[in-house]
């Protein structure tokens, strides 16, 4: 099975378009190892249409550990990248994790990703976050 296969989080088919979007990088930690990228969508692949399971504006490039906070709710991105904490991780994680509520990163965000990104936070991101992690 070839990488691109097994990496690819929910089969975002686009991948190679995230990889190229945002420069080999996951978006908040900037790692550029292609083994640890994970092709993450924003609106849950189980709400999506065929397009935009498909759609690089339905995507974010993150190593693991944000990939998984990003899927479970504990984490989200305003429209302008600042980054959204959910107060179900306490500040002495959020500390290892190197980020900080004013952070902000460059999504790159387009008219849809800011619309996948509105569903992410009303409906995936809580401030109290998802009970599993």
């Amino acid at each position: 099975m070839a990488l691109t296969t097994t990496v690819c989080s929910c089969g975002i088919s686009s991948r190679k378009e995230l990889i190229k979007k945002y420069n080999s990088s996951c978006v908040i930690t900037g790692i550029n190892e292609k083994k640890l990228l994970i092709a993450s969508h924003v609106k849950p692949w189980a709400v999506c249409t065929n397009a935009e399971r498909l759609s690089v504006e339905n995507g974010l490039l993150l190593s693991p550990t944000f990939d998984k906070l990003f899927d479970c709710g504990l984490i989200s991105f305003a429209d302008s990248g600042r980054i959204l904490i959910s107060s179900q991780l306490s500040a002495e994680v959020v500390s290892k994790l190197h980020i900080s509520a004013t952070d902000t990163f460059n999504l790159k965000t387009s008219q849809e990703l800011k619309q996948n990104l509105e569903y992410h936070r009303d409906v995936v991101f809580t401030t109290q976050g998802r009970k599993t992690l």
